[in-house]
């Protein structure tokens, strides 16, 4: 089992007054946060003045380069496979073709993530909702909201359909509405007419709440597993000064030796979504707020950026 010790040569990184990145940019180009990377004084594209290799799996290519095939691969030595995709886990390329490379990943499962070496990333929020974030908790227009894809038909993203997570709503300071209008949806429904239960009941309701953003002014914000453990609403409930509430199994949170995410958000497994709003009203105001100060510090150190 890798880690820091035993699969990386910090001798490649001595003498350098900054840590030097190479990306291989014939294999895929950086994504995401990573876009500027090669702009900054941290790249290099001299290999051998190297500390980090950095190889981005993403790519809308039906088929997946190996990265034993790189030509400084090394059998990974100093390398990291970076990949924002669902379902990465089930798609990746080979794990005995990793070798010594760390992961940085949005999927991170606690089986097999190795503290200290691989790092978990979040996916970056669609939307930002800082006009919420100084509002106080309580004093927010909801106290518990979640507006979002059911999955049908499939074993990912299948506890947004379950009856526990639908009775969170109450129409008042609850608001947890959920659509079934996907692709993938309709296709399983037109295969198997009984799949979808209560989606045509569910979309009625959902279309009775058609600004995202005012459900945004909440004190808590539901963040549940979709298609992977992570979900694009956790920066998003983030942004707006809210606490999220993740419900998922076998995750490892995003930046997880940086973030004291203990301190600020709260996470129930699916077996226990039942448990959530008791849990919520029983907290006094002045714990809510240690939370909200706590989340705040963390969105605005490793998210907002």
């Amino acid at each position: 089992r890798c880690s820091m010790d035993a699969c990386f040569n910090f001798s490649r990184c001595s003498n350098m007054d900054n840590l030097m990145v190479f990306t291989y940019e014939d294999h895929n180009a950086p994504v995401r946060y990573f876009t500027k990377l090669n702009e900054t004084r941290w790249h290099t594209k001299d290999p051998e003045k190297a500390c980090i290799f950095m190889v981005f799996l993403d790519t809308s290519s039906p088929w997946q380069k190996q990265p034993r095939d790189l030509p400084h691969w090394n059998n990974g030595l100093n390398h990291a496979l970076v990949t924002f995709a669902d379902k990465w886990s089930q798609r990746a390329v080979a794990e005995e073709s990793i070798g010594l490379a760390s992961l940085i990943v949005s999927e991170a499962h606690e089986t097999i993530f190795r503290p200290g070496f691989d790092i978990s990333i979040p996916l970056p929020p669609f939307y930002h909702f800082h006009e919420f974030q100084n509002l106080k908790p309580f004093e927010r227009k909801y106290f518990l909201t979640f507006k979002g894809l059911r999955y049908i038909g499939r074993g990912e993203g299948l506890l947004r359909s379950f009856d526990s997570f639908r009775n969170l709503h109450n129409g008042a300071d609850i608001v947890v509405v959920t659509s079934c209008k996907h692709f993938v949806n309709d296709l399983k429904r037109k295969e198997n007419s009984s799949l979808g239960v209560h989606c045509d009941e569910d979309e009625n309701l959902y279309s009775q709440y058609s600004s995202f953003s005012d459900l945004m002014n909440t004190t808590f914000g539901l963040v549940p597993a979709g298609v992977q453990p992570n979900s694009y609403r956790f920066g998003e409930v983030l942004s707006a000064g809210a606490i999220p509430i993740l419900i998922v199994d076998n995750y490892v949170k995003p930046f997880s030796n940086l973030a004291t995410w203990y301190q600020c958000l709260l996470q129930f497994p699916s077996t226990e979504i039942h448990l959530i709003v008791a849990a919520l009203r029983a907290m006094s105001t002045a714990h809510v707020e240690k939370r909200q100060h706590a989340c705040s510090k963390i969105y605005s150190r490793h998210f907002q950026s």
